[in-house]
């Protein structure tokens, strides 16, 4: 959680890649754990690979979070014990949470 940037510094890029997962998902309520499977009639992109590379890019910039409780289902171990998610099927939560305290 400490690596969740300030939403003020975020890019444009990263802004607008937020919110297209937002609309495309269609949630009001971002505490919501979602997942790209859910919504598979609908692209954030041209292409389900590119999809898959937004999750990627968003979750290395720690804007979205793996849903701990649904992880162990779609993270696997290759060969070289390097770990593979499937970024399609994995749930993810929202960085930034309202927090009512």
């Amino acid at each position: 959680m400490q690596s969740i940037p300030n939403i003020d510094c975020l890019s444009k890029i990263d802004l607008f890649l937020l919110v297209a997962v937002i609309e495309n998902i269609g949630i009001n309520n971002l505490e919501s754990s979602f997942a790209l499977r859910s919504n598979a009639e609908s692209l954030l992109s041209p292409s389900r690979a590119l999809d898959v590379e937004i999750l990627r890019y968003l979750c290395q910039k720690s804007l979205l979070l793996f849903n701990i409780e649904e992880a162990y289902h779609h993270i696997e171990s290759d060969d070289e014990n390097n770990l593979e998610v499937d970024f399609f099927h994995m749930n993810f939560d929202f960085a930034y949470i309202v927090n009512p305290y």
